[in-house]
């Protein structure tokens, strides 16, 4: 099986989880579609582990249940 690399949700070349959750244009269009304050989800360049735990520290539990949802 050929894989060429690119993300077929916006035709990136990246595809890693820290595009596909973050990064993505389309990510960020459901991020600001969620109603979740947009620095509660920024990246900054963290490992995604430690972005999780920044993101669930900083959220009311209903709103990180929403995060996981989406």
């Amino acid at each position: 099986m050929e894989v060429d690399g690119v993300y077929p949700v916006c035709g990136a070349l990246e595809d890693g989880l820290e595009h596909i959750l973050v990064e993505c244009m389309f990510a960020r269009l459901v991020w600001a579609l969620s109603g979740i304050p947009s620095g509660c989800v920024l990246h900054n360049g963290l490992e995604m582990e430690d972005w999780i735990g920044q993101v669930h520290r900083n959220l009311l539990r209903s709103d990180f249940a929403i995060i996981l949802t989406l």
